[in-house]
């Protein structure tokens, strides 16, 4: 309960057009539910799956996304569950950002509070998320990079291993990062700047990674996004 009552006093606050709205909440059969806009698009990778047209959207959403970050952080909040499935997109196209039950207000302490994850989810954590660190604006970077390789390409992060404990073991011990190579993407090779940002994002070190600020700088030089 603690839980859903910090998702709702961070949400209901936040008013922007690349964050999904919060209508309410209510009661129904004992169980308390949040009230937010049905989608009929659902998530980012099922609005792109079979998209012959990827290649011409998934630039505009990782931009989309970007700002939505930029307009949290500015507000001091922390995502903290930042990925795919977290990322809605509206009738008109646009990308939205969803479920904040990780969500924490910027602190130098803020704990990560996520329980039982995945593998799946591992995919997309900074190296410090998975050591359970505190959670920050940087590891929010960190992951939503690794949202806009697999937005981009189609593939999820370090989509040939299958375990945890490969995954772990290649990120933690080895500063493992997606290779270039293995994520073919028309969008990538026609700019090359943003595979280049995916890798400042990726950098170990919390502190070497660049703002959502700087992030939404960089992909509004892209002709056409701004």
């Amino acid at each position: 309960m603690q839980r859903f009552e910090r998702q709702i006093r961070v949400w209901r606050k936040l008013d922007n057009p690349y964050v999904l709205r919060l209508y309410g909440w209510c009661k129904f059969d004992g169980e308390t539910y949040l009230v937010s806009p049905w989608l009929r698009n659902r998530d980012v990778v099922r609005y792109l799956n079979g998209d012959r047209n990827r290649h011409l959207k998934c630039l505009s959403l990782i931009y989309e996304i970007a700002q939505g970050l930029r307009y949290l952080h500015n507000q001091g909040i922390i995502h903290g569950s930042l990925k795919p499935s977290n990322i809605l997109v509206q009738d008109d196209g646009r990308a939205v950002l969803s479920d904040f039950s990780l969500a924490k207000i910027a602190t130098p302490d803020a704990k990560n509070t996520q329980t039982n994850p995945q593998v799946n989810v591992f995919r997309y954590q900074a190296p410090e998320v998975i050591l359970d660190q505190p959670i920050s604006k940087a590891s929010d970077v960190y992951s939503w990079a690794m949202t806009a390789l697999e937005i981009t390409t189609g593939n999820p992060p370090y989509h040939t291993w299958r375990s945890p404990g490969q995954l772990i073991a290649q990120v933690i011990t080895k500063n493992q990062i997606p290779t270039q190579s293995d994520y073919k993407s028309p969008a990538l090779e026609k700019h090359p700047e943003v595979w280049d940002l995916f890798v400042r994002c990726w950098k170990r070190e919390p502190q070497d990674r660049p703002t959502a600020k700087e992030i939404v700088e960089v992909l509004e030089k892209i002709p056409g996004l701004k």
